[in-house]
C-alpha cells in the first residue's frame, strides 16, 4: 500500500511576500525576537500572522505590522 502526499505550493508572488526572519519581523513589531518565538510555538502564528516553515525548518515571516483587532480591543477593555 502506497500513501501519496501532497505538496500544498504556494503562488510565487504569496510566497515573495515572506521577506523577514524572526529578528526582523521582531525588531519591525518592536519585541524581542524569543517573544515571537514563543507565541508562534503556542499558538502556531503571532497574533493571526502565519510565516512560512522553509525546509530546513527556518521561519520566513511576511513584512507587516501585527496589531490588535478591534475585537480584542473591547475584550482587553472589558476585563479593566
Amino acid at each position: 500500500m502506497t500513501t501519496t502526499y501532497q505538496r500544498s505550493e504556494k503562488p510565487a508572488s504569496a510566497v515573495s511576500s515572506f521577506t523577514d526572519d524572526t529578528e526582523q519581523f521582531a525588531e519591525l513589531n518592536g519585541v524581542k525576537a524569543q517573544s515571537v518565538r514563543k507565541r508562534y510555538s503556542q499558538t502556531g502564528s503571532y497574533f493571526g500572522i502565519r510565516p512560512l516553515q522553509l525546509a530546513n525548518r527556518r521561519l520566513k515571516w511576511p513584512h507587516v505590522f501585527a496589531m490588535k483587532s478591534d475585537d480584542s480591543a473591547q475584550f482587553d477593555s472589558a476585563e479593566m
